[in-house]
């Protein structure tokens, strides 16, 4: 009976072993935005062993606007957050989020493209990939 106990627990170590392991990766981005801005792109490399993609974008302006459109890495739009007006005479700041889960995310770079008129804000990018790796 105890003998049984000993390889039962042998092998549970050693299929918890032979499991995939768990890990994560971080990219935490703030861009100010002023009126000299210009547009520019964010870019999130997802790697093969991406499980999850977990992406976060708020922006928030005083003046002016801005658009913000996310791209999986075919070059589909998958979300866009449109703030302030055109003539930059917004009467109260504004607030814009998009947050995404996508489980089995697409590999390759995903693009967030900040396209900035005249305006005075922030925007942050939170982005944390899950990942799954072998364990041999």
């Amino acid at each position: 009976m105890k003998s049984a106990f000993i390889i039962t627990a042998l092998l549970s170590l050693f299929v918890c072993n032979t499991q995939a392991q768990n890990g994560s990766l971080r990219l935490d981005k703030r861009i100010k935005l002023t009126e000299a801005s210009v547009e520019q792109v964010v870019e999130i490399e997802v790697p093969e062993a991406a499980k999850t993609l977990v992406l976060s974008i708020i922006c928030t302006i005083e003046s002016g606007s801005v658009e913000v459109v996310l791209y999986d890495p075919n070059g589909k739009d998958m979300g866009k957050i449109k703030l302030g007006s055109a003539d930059g005479k917004n009467s109260q700041a504004e607030e814009g989020k998009l947050n995404l889960v996508l489980p089995n995310a697409a590999n390759g770079t995903w693009k967030i493209k900040v396209i900035p008129k005249k305006v005075e804000g922030y925007l942050v990018s939170n982005a944390t990939i899950t990942l799954e790796t072998a364990n041999d």
